[in-house]
């Protein structure tokens, strides 16, 4: 069964964290996901996204998703073939983005859950193509998950 660890580190913020596992279980079922594999998703304040994003990233900003491999200079899927995989996810930032774009909280956290997950299977963000598709695809799940589909 795939290990699915959800720690909230930003007190500021509450996390549904059986509600998140769900939503995660969703996502690995619609992907093949092996089955030993390991996801850890860690809600972090702006901060601590912000000093993540410069040590790993090398850009000075906030940001509201990072996904990592466990094993430093893997790709995600590391010998054995399963997922061990850190994802980091901004809960400030969704509190805010959420007022921006009208959508509730709760919302903006699942697409962020489903953002992350969509990284660690290879969705790629860095042109206007692949954001659209990858904004597609998360869309797509998220109103599935939510049974409006």
């Amino acid at each position: 069964m795939v290990r699915i660890n959800v720690s909230n580190l930003n007190g500021k913020r509450r996390i549904d964290n059986k509600g998140v596992i769900r939503l995660v279980r969703f996502v690995l079922k619609r992907h093949h996901i092996p089955k030993n594999s390991d996801i850890n998703i860690v809600f972090v304040g702006s901060d601590e996204i912000k000093r993540l994003n410069k040590r790993f990233r090398g850009k000075n900003r906030q940001t509201d998703v990072l996904c990592f491999c466990l094993f430093e200079g893997m790709d995600f899927i590391d010998i054995r073939g399963r997922f061990r995989t850190d994802i980091f996810i901004s809960s400030d930032t969704a509190r805010r983005n959420s007022k921006r774009f009208g959508n509730t909280y709760k919302d903006e956290i699942d697409l962020y859950v489903i953002h992350g997950l969509l990284h660690m299977i290879g969705y790629r963000d860095h042109d206007k193509k692949r954001f659209r598709a990858m904004d597609k695809r998360q869309r797509e799940l998220l109103r599935k998950y939510k049974g409006k589909e």
